[in-house]
């Protein structure tokens, strides 16, 4: 959870700095803007919120403040199927203090998981009582299907093929961003070491060479990945290693993160992609926060495992 709430925080602040910077103009009056992000993970019970406000600065320089810009002392509610749930303030260590010295403050709310296909409200009611609001809504994935081979890996000349169904209100915006990974083990120093490694979903002749092709986001709620790609990623783990018993395979996942329309479009105004193979050159500030700036939204993780035969893993020489 310390690792969602740590990358969570990284966009915050990267979306804070770039306002300061390209919206601060020294020269007309200063406007105080608030910034909330809350953005919900539907497989998890923790949640975290963050606020901020804009400074002023003398010169152009928005690095040049000290003061840290987050807010304590508000009250953050979400609203969900007619029960209100209220976040508490909290802190963390900050590690990097050559800019701000105080801790990372941060509001945070415990033993709350959205259901899918459900509406959720969020209200903030700041300390000098400006009030913030945004509402969501929840997807519902329904389950996966199979084109090529059934749930598994297949060994000779084959596809995987992965579909899924899901239902959401309104669902233009909604996007996935799939992955299909191996967790394996790796003996170092005489310890085993936990590894992973994406499967690109084919190889593309790039300049007389063959590059991996991972998507990034899709709309299209299907992908396949080639035999040929699947093999090369099982080989390319001990590439340039003859000791390829030091290698233990554990399982094979397909990762599908959804996000949901009010996420999505956020997340694409900061990746610049909506294909792996474009990008957009004129990028915008997206916010679905009423009275301030930010992002309310919510995202899932749905995970699948593949059976692998250990003959297969065995034909690259590692153990199963």
């Amino acid at each position: 959870m310390i690792k969602i709430f740590t990358y969570t925080f990284s966009i915050v602040i990267i979306f804070l700095f770039t306002f300061c910077e390209e919206g601060f103009n020294p020269k007309t009056q200063f406007e105080e803007q608030y910034i909330a992000y809350c953005i919900l993970s539907g497989d998890t019970n923790y949640q975290t919120a963050t606020l901020f406000k804009s400074y002023y600065i003398s010169g152009v320089e928005p690095y040049e403040n000290t003061n840290d810009p987050s807010i304590q002392g508000a009250e953050i509610n979400i609203i969900h199927e007619n029960t209100t749930y209220t976040f508490k303030d909290s802190t963390a260590t900050r590690t990097d203090t050559s800019r701000y010295k105080t801790p990372i403050r941060f509001y945070y709310l415990n033993n709350f998981k959205p259901n899918e296909n459900k509406s959720l409200q969020l209200k903030i009611t700041l300390p000098n009582g400006k009030i913030l609001s945004s509402e969501t809504r929840t997807p519902r994935l329904t389950n996966f299907t199979f084109q090529y081979s059934d749930q598994n890996i297949p060994e000779n000349d084959g596809r995987v093929g992965i579909q899924w169904d899901y239902y959401y209100k309104n669902s233009e915006n909604l996007v996935f961003y799939p992955r299909l990974k191996i967790y394996y083990e790796k003996f170092e120093n005489g310890i085993q070491v936990d590894k992973s490694q994406v499967i690109p979903t084919e190889y593309l002749l790039v300049d007389d060479e063959y590059v991996p092709y991972y998507p990034s986001i899709v709309k299209f709620p299907m992908i396949v990945y080639t035999q040929s790609a699947i093999d090369k990623t099982f080989k390319d783990i001990s590439k340039n290693d003859p000791n390829k018993q030091n290698y233990t395979i554990k399982k094979v996942v397909f990762e599908l993160l959804l996000l949901n329309n009010e996420l999505a479009p956020y997340y694409m105004s900061i990746t610049g992609s909506s294909e792996g193979l474009s990008v957009i050159l004129d990028g915008f500030d997206y916010s679905n926060i009423e009275g301030g700036l930010g992002v309310f939204g919510v995202y899932y993780i749905k995970k699948l495992i593949f059976s692998v035969s250990s003959s297969y893993i065995n034909s690259f020489g590692y153990k199963y």
